[in-house]
């Protein structure tokens, strides 16, 4: 990761988000019921029915379960299973409403936070819910305008830009699953003239047009049921962007005109109203009482319409109180953040990805330009990486590493010491790193970090007596952007505005689309912060702050993937401000654009102790400075307790195992990313224990805040997010976003083809038997077919075995058709003879991006060509017993540059211009034999020299030059020799990092060597 020294990799941003429970801790009952004794549960009910601000919060939340209590509390008759399940649905609501902080309804809110030099916290009772349309019950509404004809003519609509051509049909993804359309004449008609927003109306008559043979029925038919499959997306259908989805539908019906009297008049009569009911509710001179009959009424009024969502109504709740933290734990969640991305499991990304890497540099190589649709098409290009929906690629498990392996190993001898935590320093860190930590890897340019804060008084807080307990969010918003506009003065907009990007000059667009189920637009749907919106399946009207999808191509380079406008020429990164679980709720395309800008970067997520201990009973807690990474977990399985029914038995089982695992009284009980605090030691807690046991089998319980931790606060359960940004000056940008060639899915070549110029076979084999096939077995099959062109790589990839890749120049299909008769009959004496397993032959894709297209990639095959020919004569006349096979390629290194630029002179001063890999080190005798070698002269001072071999390297110089000429671009030109290079050790030597940094290493030293004696000549 680098920076293992404890130098801070994130910075706070100085705007900061309280999220609180509007309900402090000590207001929880003084008692809890015996949810087996009804009356009990009943006259409880009575008295915690009282208290307005849980029967308000419930109200809102879950009006059935409200009417439910409401009935039993008057006295009507239910069975005692039905009073015990709703007695414990409340015990789980006041537990809610007391101690977890993640805004919810009116259970809690958020308020802005001040940093400063001293901490302060001052609460009242005037928390402001403001409300809104949710979006179930609005997607109900919209669904039933749209199936109005005279109001569905009207409207404009779009054809989806999600829809994805798959063979025959259309497919766009619709919730988890796909909807496919046959692509027939009609439909790709309309999706042609619907590419950009157009009158329904008008769609009709375009096509009665083109298909005059056609009633207007069927086509009106077809029309209408794309919309209703949202292959085609009306303009009611508010963008992710737009805050106040209810204005919009309302402004669009009045850009309508609607018949006096009818249903849809109607309903935007209705819909006038709820608006400014619900206007008024949000009135800050609203008194609260009101503003609870207005919730009520509009939410009657709202179902009328549409019963559509468990309530009509989504709130957000306004605290009332000013919070102040010092800003010295600012910098400790400064701290915490770079010890966890410190302490990532993937500092290269996820395997998933990485295997997509090598995939798209296989198929594309690198600095081209593909086009976006071409590279996730499943037919014709990559499709999803691995574990996306629809994707064929297989995922391999993430086994166990070094680092998981000295984490369990800690938490071994912290048990030993019976010590209840792990404290981590920065040498623990770097001991635990994934890879070499001074390596400077990739990190996301901004995150966000939510911390609870352990203290019991401002003053302590001020004298540094805390502690924080952190939870990290994918990136800047994350936690904070929804609620942004409830906390104006925070800032957190200015941040929005400015975050950072990976890439120098890059363009960070907003990501937005509809999430694959419509409640979580509740969650998902934040207003527009960035000048430029990267729009996935909705209704947008086309303007420069748009980014088109079909404008978007993939390069990349020798280390990452990047997303590339092609109008602009300039590295795109979408950016989501919103919390929605992207790998769950988001169409798959959306989901791989949120993810590529840092596919291969660190991982940013919660502290991971590793695969290994995920079935652990017990894991301590982990500390770093004064922040809890990861607190101590505890994993109760459900067949660890007795099976008895008896509920005293049950409960003296959970005191044996809480005992045995000295697992806290009070506790939080984990599911998925939410949690609720328990007391172990009250029934009405453990009957929730005991319910989650028998639906999952297991539970999650994390040790949780004592008695006075909040006390700073008010009592309150909290956390204080905040977005952080490194302090990492940006990457350079990718060459191929200013001057990459564009390569579609057809540039390929096929086999036999008219317009195919190269034959290409893979030969899968042993490596150890790849240079008898180079020196010897290759030349047999070119003296059968009058010595064609050819030239050679040797590749290993997680998806193929081992193989050497041959291409054959062709000049016609005569041709071809000899060397595919010659090649059967050479590969079928090869296999007989165990050289190789099988063959395949495979569709060759020139790498324009990487080498230039047009004439450009014609000299660099030129350049392939020459070089496979030396490998292949070096390998017959000078075995490993006349020259050490690291000097020869060292040698070749220079003899390369030296083609290139047309002077060894030039050539040294190109190697010794960059930075030499530290890692590589050098037999010192191989390292003299190259520098007096070179000093000697090349190629001639080479042992065993000939003129076939003379020949050859006269030939590669001659192709290198050409080349030469035909670049211009400097920046292109370093890539390319880096390519040449790489390329020709692994002809000559194979694939080996560790021993191509070596030899670069020696053809450095000799370098060096050498301009040192140049020097020495010219005084």
């Amino acid at each position: 990761m680098g920076n293992g020294d404890g130098k801070l990799l994130y910075r706070h941003s100085g705007a900061a988000l309280l999220r609180a429970t509007a309900v402090a801790i000590h207001d929880r009952p003084d008692r809890w019921p015996d949810v087996n004794d009804i009356d009990d549960c009943r006259s409880w009910l009575r008295d915690v029915w009282l208290e307005p601000r849980l029967a308000a919060a419930i109200r809102h939340a879950s009006s059935g379960l409200a009417k439910r209590v409401d009935a039993i509390c008057s006295g009507e008759t239910f069975s005692g299973k039905q009073i015990r399940r709703a007695t414990l649905s409340i015990v789980r609501y006041i537990l809610r409403l007391t101690g977890r902080q993640m805004p919810f309804g009116l259970f809690s809110g958020v308020a802005a936070v001040a940093i400063n030099a001293r901490s302060s916290a001052r609460w009242g009772a005037d928390h402001r819910a403001f409300i809104r349309a949710d979006a179930q019950w609005l997607d109900g509404v919209v669904g039933r305008l749209e199936r109005v004809p005279g109001l569905l003519d009207q409207l404009d609509v779009v054809f989806t830009n999600l829809a994805a051509q798959r063979g025959d049909d259309l497919d766009v993804p619709q919730g988890t699953a796909r909807l496919l359309v046959r692509r027939t004449r009609p439909v790709r008609a309309i999706q042609e003239l619907c590419q950009s927003p157009i009158h329904f109306d008008a769609l009709l008559n375009k096509l009665s047009e083109r298909f005059p043979g056609v009633c207007e029925a069927k086509i009106r038919g077809l029309v209408t049921d794309l919309v209703m499959q949202r292959f085609l997306i009306t303009s009611l259908r508010p963008p992710m962007t737009v805050a106040d989805p209810l204005a919009y539908v309302i402004r669009q019906l009045n850009d309508v005109d609607l018949e006096p009297g009818s249903d849809e008049s109607m309903i935007l009569r209705h819909l006038g109203v709820i608006a400014a009911d619900i206007a008024r509710h949000n009135d800050p001179d609203v008194l609260d009482e009101e503003r609870t009959d207005i919730r009520t009424t509009v939410g009657v009024q709202m179902q009328q319409l549409s019963p559509a969502g468990r309530t009509p109504l989504a709130a957000d709740l306004r605290l009332d109180c000013k919070v102040q933290i010092p800003e010295h734990v600012a910098v400790e969640m400064s701290f915490a953040s770079t010890a966890l991305i410190r302490l990532t499991r993937q500092p290269t990304g996820s395997a998933v990805w990485r295997d997509y890497y090598i995939a798209f540099c296989d198929r594309y190589g690198i600095n081209a330009l593909v086009p976006l649709s071409d590279v996730v098409n499943p037919e014709t290009g990559l499709g999803l990486p691995a574990t996306y929906p629809g994707s064929t690629a297989l995922s391999n498990p993430s086994g166990l590493s070094e680092r998981d392996e000295r984490l369990l190993a800690l938490a071994w001898g912290a048990m030993a010491d019976k010590s209840p935590e792990i404290v981590l320093t920065d040498q623990v860190i770097r001991s635990l790193a994934v890879g070499d930590p001074s390596v400077e890897r990739p990190i996301p340019p901004h995150v966000e970090l939510a911390a609870q804060i352990r203290s019991t008084s401002t003053d302590a807080l001020d004298r540094g007596d805390y502690t924080l307990v952190v939870h990290p969010g994918r990136s800047a918003g994350t936690f904070t952007s929804r609620l942004a506009y409830l906390a104006s003065e925070a800032g957190l907009q200015d941040v929005y505005r400015g975050v950072p990007t990976g890439v120098d000059g890059a363009l960070p667009v907003q990501l937005s689309y509809p999430p694959t189920f419509t409640h979580a637009e509740n969650i998902s749907r934040v207003p527009a912060h960035l000048p430029h919106v990267l729009s996935l399946g909705e209704h947008r009207s086309d303007d420069d702050s748009t980014v088109p999808l079909n404008d978007l191509a993939v390069t990349a380079t020798l280390d990452n993937l990047y997303l590339v406008s092609i109008s602009r020429r300039r590295v795109i990164e979408p950016q989501t401000f919103h919390a929605l679980a992207i790998e769950k709720q988001s169409p798959p395309l959306a989901r791989a654009l949120a993810h590529l800008s840092q596919s291969l970067g660190a991982a940013w997520h919660r502290f991971d102790w590793g695969p290994a201990a995920r079935q652990l009973p017990y894991l301590p807690r982990v500390r770093y400075r004064r922040s809890i990474l990861s607190p101590a977990t505890w994993r109760l399985e459900a067949d660890t307790l007795s099976s008895s029914i008896d509920d005293a038995t049950w409960e003296a089982s959970l005191e044996h195992w809480r005992v045995r695992w000295a697992c806290p009284a009070t506790v939080e009980l984990q599911d998925a990313d939410r949690s609720l605090p328990l007391d172990l030691t009250e029934p009405a807690h453990t009957a929730i224990v005991r319910s989650q046991l028998a639906k999952h089998g297991f539970v999650i319980l994390t040790e949780t805040a004592e008695t006075g931790d909040f006390g700073w606060v008010g009592g309150h359960a909290h956390d204080i997010a905040m977005p952080l940004e490194t302090t990492r000056p940006p990457a350079r940008p990718p060459a191929a976003a200013a001057s990459g060639t564009v390569t579609m899915h057809d540039d390929g070549q096929f086999a036999a083809s008219s317009d195919a110029r190269w034959l290409y076979l893979k030969l899968h084999t042993h490596p150890e038997q790849m240079d008898n096939l180079i020196a010897t077995e290759i030349p047999q099959l070119l003296d059968e077919v009058d010595q064609p062109d050819y030239w050679f790589a040797r590749y290993r990839s997680p998806r193929e075995t081992d193989h050497l890749r041959l291409r054959l120049r062709v000049q016609d299909g005569e041709q071809s058709a000899r060397l595919l008769a010659a090649t059967s009959r050479w590969t079928e004496r090869l296999r007989d003879e165990s050289k190789i397993g099988r063959l395949v032959i495979d569709t060759y894709y020139p790498e324009n991006g990487r080498y230039g297209g047009g004439s450009a990639m014609i000299a660099a095959e030129a350049v392939f060509v020459a070089d496979s020919k030396l490998v292949a004569a070096q390998l017959r006349y000078l075995p490993t017993v006349v020259i050490d096979p690291s000097v020869l390629t060292a040698v070749n290194v220079l003899g390369t540059l030296d083609g290139f630029f047309g002077s060894l002179a030039a050539a040294c001063a190109w190697l010794t211009s960059g930075r030499a890999s530290l890692d590589a080190v050098a037999d010192r005798r191989i390292t003299e034999l190259v520098i007096k070698l070179t000093r000697a002269g090349l190629p001639s001072s080479v042992p065993g020299w000939n003129t076939e071999l003379a020949s050859a390297w006269q030939e590669r110089n001659n192709a290198l030059a050409s080349y030469r000429e035909l670049l211009s671009d400097t920046a292109r030109i370093n890539d390319v020799l880096e390519s040449l290079l790489h390329m020709h050790h692994n002809r000559a030597m194979g694939i080996d990092r560790d021993g191509e940094a070596i030899c670069r290493r020696l053809a450095r030293q000799s370098a060096i060597a050498w301009n040192a004696h140049a020097t020495e000549g010219a005084r």
